[in-house]
């Protein structure tokens, strides 16, 4: 059967490689934000049922957002 590509729904987001150079973190950071942000909001996990492991898509415009905001009020 043939692959069916998945397209991806808008431009902000995502792959994390793509997020963590765009935002100038490392891809380590954002796993550690998870907890810290809404998922569905900055960040989406679309992996396969099947999968074992993660496949995020993150939120660009949102996420840098929540970063212009002063730590008092995230």
């Amino acid at each position: 059967m043939p692959r069916r590509k998945v397209r991806n729904p808008s431009p902000d987001w995502v792959t994390t490689p793509a997020a963590a150079e765009t935002l100038a973190v490392s891809s380590d950071w954002l796993y550690s934000m998870l907890e810290h942000w809404k998922q569905g909001y900055h960040w989406r996990d679309i992996r396969r049922p099947t999968a074992i492991r993660a496949t995020y898509r993150w939120h660009i415009k949102r996420i840098e957002e929540w970063l212009s905001q002063s730590p008092d009020r995230r």
